[in-house]
């Protein structure tokens, strides 16, 4: 559940990412050297500092870095007075603030940019809950210090929240945070924005997703991240599920059947001991099966769970689990084993029906849950 937005200034709240681009070749200029974009928009999103040095080393000069920043800020208010808001900024900050929403300022520009900055659309340092610059942390983006420091002092997790950025260096070091990152199309465009990693790509706040609640926002989140309004977390990924809420009877004596039908082929010549299974896929409502697959090499065998979600993810991609059975011919119906219940965690819920069955009509239904109440997850990376 989104409980905090992180947001970098320019070029996300207001449209001055060129500006820094266009003080940097004026400076250069200055100096008798002409630079181009393409030496400086990598270097975007840094802070001052590195901007400056690292666009000089690029190009092969050698620069005072003091007479720089020097430069740098006597003619920045003059240029920020052209510039405007990203449609919608200062009003989504004002609404997420009434729907309770932590707000917090990351950027790798000095405090006084950051002031003038949200002074030239109508907002003030009180208007978040915390503000942090580039002299709050030793290392600036790329690196996801700032993020992970601002979630600290916010009190929130990563996975509960949403960082907001428009550079490269801004989009790596907030996924390295492990939040979700939006990159506006403002620097980047939206093709690059895509291919930088970030987990959604918007235009301006004008175009969010409207929310008024928490499930709202959630949505609306999965929606901006093309993983529709209708999407259930399986584990790692966000499935659009089918309206089915739970297997039907047909559906599960179809998935049994098939299940009992792979155990038939199963190659277990070492052990005797064959087993099926059949996984129910959340996306497409298709059951996939598999066998066990023993090798005179014993680390290299498969067993049948794991083959019938190979299977399944072989043709549809990353799935989500509604039910999965396992069959065999011992009383009780065997168990999955310790790693296939672990490979299941990554595309399941903790409610999903895990159905046992062997030959004699035997049937134990468990939830995944009771099997593994405590999965190593993608949380913990």
């Amino acid at each position: 559940m989104a409980k905090a937005f992180l947001f970098d200034i320019d070029g996300v709240l207001t449209d001055s990412a060129d500006i820094s681009k266009e003080l940097v070749k004026r400076f250069f200029a200055f100096k008798g050297k002409s630079v181009g974009y393409e030496d400086i928009i990598p270097n975007l999103g840094m802070g001052m500092d590195a901007l400056c040095l690292k666009t000089a080393e690029r190009v092969g000069v050698e620069i005072n870095l003091e007479e720089a920043l020097s430069f740098f800020k006597e003619n920045y208010s003059t240029l920020l007075k052209e510039k405007k808001e990203i449609p919608g900024a200062s009003s989504f900050i004002k609404d997420a603030r009434k729907k309770g929403i932590l707000r917090a300022v990351v950027s790798s520009a000095p405090s006084w940019r950051v002031e003038e900055n949200l002074s030239s659309i109508g907002l003030a340092l009180d208007d978040f809950d915390l503000v942090l610059t580039e002299k709050d942390v030793k290392r600036n983006k790329p690196y996801p210090d700032i993020y992970i420091k601002a979630m600290i002092e916010l009190g929130v997790e990563k996975k509960d929240t949403v960082i907001f950025e428009d550079s490269i260096s801004g989009i790596k070091g907030g996924k390295e945070s492990g939040a979700m990152v939006v990159a506006l199309t403002t620097t980047l465009g939206r093709e690059k924005s895509k291919l930088s990693g970030a987990d959604a790509v918007l235009d301006s706040f004008l175009l969010f997703p409207s929310f008024s609640s928490s499930d709202d926002l959630d949505s609306a989140l999965r929606e901006l991240s093309g993983k529709g309004r209708n999407a259930i977390r399986y584990g790692a990924n966000w499935i659009e599920s089918l309206e089915r809420k739970a297997p039907t009877k047909e559906v599960m004596k179809e998935a049994i059947d098939k299940a009992l039908n792979a155990m038939e082929h199963a190659y277990s010549p070492y052990s005797k001991f064959n087993v099926g299974a059949a996984v129910l896929s959340a996306g497409s409502g298709r059951i996939y099966s598999g066998c066990n697959v023993e090798n005179a090499s014993y680390g290299a065998t498969i067993c049948a769970e794991r083959n019938a979600i190979t299977t399944a993810i072989t043709n549809e991609g990353a799935i989500g689990i509604d039910l999965l059975v396992v069959a065999s011919r011992c009383n009780p119906p065997a168990m999955p084993c310790a790693v296939c219940r672990q490979v299941m965690s990554e595309f399941i819920r903790p409610d999903t029906p895990i159905v046992l069955v062997n030959t004699m009509g035997v049937i134990e239904t468990y939830k995944f849950s009771e099997l593994l109440p405590h999965p190593f997850d993608f949380e913990a990376l």
